[in-house]
């Protein structure tokens, strides 16, 4: 689940959060907002997310390699141009 600048994941059986993460609250900027996510691997069990980000402005852009286990950033890259659900 994502709302804003947070993201939520979940077990879809089990209904248990397995990680949570609030992006651009580390620079404490709050206009934030993810505009896509996807599973990032070549099996269906990966452990990592590729998810993009957008300023409010659309001043700056980012993808972002999620780890679920560890909740937290593995690398973060920043982008010329809004990357949107259908570039994953």
């Amino acid at each position: 689940m994502a709302k804003g600048g947070v993201l939520e994941v979940f077990g879809i059986h089990t209904g248990e959060r397995w990680a949570a993460w609030c992006f651009g609250l580390a620079a404490a900027d709050m206009k934030t907002a993810i505009t896509a996510v996807c599973q990032f691997g070549s099996h269906c069990h990966t452990t990592r997310l590729a998810v993009a980000t957008a300023q409010e402005d659309f001043s700056s852009f980012r993808i972002y390699l999620f780890d679920i286990c560890q909740s937290s950033i593995i690398k973060a890259v920043q982008m010329p141009f809004m990357v949107c659900p259908s570039d994953f």
